[in-house]
């Protein structure tokens, strides 16, 4: 599911996040620069090995490592949300990276839309049978909305209307302008939602929005409520999808604002209170925990344990091989303990 906006003046644009699953465990993770490392290739596939230029935040489900959302130190912040007609194709000639590890890859690696835009050249999402687009923004207020249609991207650089949801952009955006007072507000699908989003859209370029704006448009397309989408996770049981978590993230401030489903106080997270650099500490917070305010004294040191906890959890739904799921806890641990990722 998720939805995804960006809103704002030109001078100052935010976005925002609603992270939807069955699940809402999570960890906030403070990733570390000039650590070296690997895309998790099977055999045949191209290596890409780096060193991390930038340091960031993460938010993690999945793994460490492997984030469904994060901005780094120079405020390009990425987002994910699943797409139906999502397709990321195999051509050969493009190195690939699993779809979460692209975007920790993005926040490694890249500073702004150029730049993401300029590896696409290269480096593509592997398909893994997880359809996925994804929104982007950086600290000049620049957007991106990116998808994978028939095996190429599509790119809507600094769109009129920088909105997605979970069908393509270029068809929501088609419907919405039809159907834009037609759709009633307790309708929950992906087009709707857009609907909902766009129609709001033309009031948040003033200049009294302000981050917490996007916590009440991130309301207004909340899955907590009935969903009338059936997804891998929840097929059969529609009504068990809910907005896990809402992010607002404030590229030109360096700041986060967070609240999730289990724990509605509003925190922040402010890069400059971290140090990115290669012999800090690794930081964890979980995602449910705190209370209103700065949630800096809430990181505590990583942990094995911590990884694995989220791995299991998760691997249920997916029924991913235990095996694998040790792989890739050892993998993360490995990297974590000696500052280079090891694929032996």
């Amino acid at each position: 599911m998720c939805s995804t906006i960006i809103f704002g003046t030109n001078s100052h644009k935010y976005l925002a996040e609603n992270y939807d699953h069955s699940l809402d465990h999570g960890l906030v993770e403070v990733n570390l620069k000039d650590t070296v490392k690997e895309n998790g290739r099977k055999p045949g596939e191209k290596a890409i090995r780096w060193c991390v230029k930038y340091g960031s935040i993460t938010f993690n489900q999945f793994s460490l490592e492997l984030p469904v959302s994060g901005m780094n130190e120079k405020g390009l912040a990425v987002a994910l949300m699943w797409h139906y007609e999502g397709d990321f194709g195999t051509d050969e000639q493009y190195s690939r990276l699993s779809a979460l590890q692209w975007i920790q890859y993005q926040l490694d690696n890249y500073q702004n839309i150029t730049e993401v835009l300029k590896g696409l050249e290269t480096i593509r999402p592997k398909q893994e049978g997880v359809p996925l687009h994804y929104t982007v923004l950086d600290a000049e207020g620049n957007s991106l909305l990116l998808e994978f249609m028939d095996g190429e991207p599509k790119t809507y650089v600094n769109p009129e209307y920088p909105i997605l949801t979970n069908s393509s952009y270029r068809e929501c955006l088609e419907r919405a302008r039809v159907y834009v007072d037609q759709v009633g507000h307790h309708e929950n699908s992906s087009i709707a939602r857009f609907i909902h989003l766009y129609r709001q859209y033309p009031e948040l370029n003033c200049s009294d929005i302000s981050a917490s704006t996007g916590f009440g448009l991130l309301q207004s397309v909340n899955q907590t409520q009935t969903s009338d989408e059936s997804l891998p996770w929840n097929t059969g049981n529609r009504d068990n999808t809910i907005t896990a978590w809402s992010i607002v993230f404030s590229p030109l401030k360096k700041t986060i604002l967070l609240k999730t489903h289990k724990n509605e106080s509003i925190r922040e997270i402010r890069l400059a209170d971290f140090d990115f650099e290669k012999e800090s500490k690794y930081l964890l917070m979980d995602i449910n925990d705190g209370t209103e305010g700065s949630a800096d004294q809430l990181f505590q040191p990583y942990s094995k344990e911590h990884n694995r906890n989220i791995v299991r959890q998760t691997a249920k739904s997916f029924e991913m091989p235990e095996s694998e799921q040790e792989n890739l806890i050892n993998l993360v641990d490995w990297l974590y303990k000696h500052r280079e990722m090891s694929l032996g």
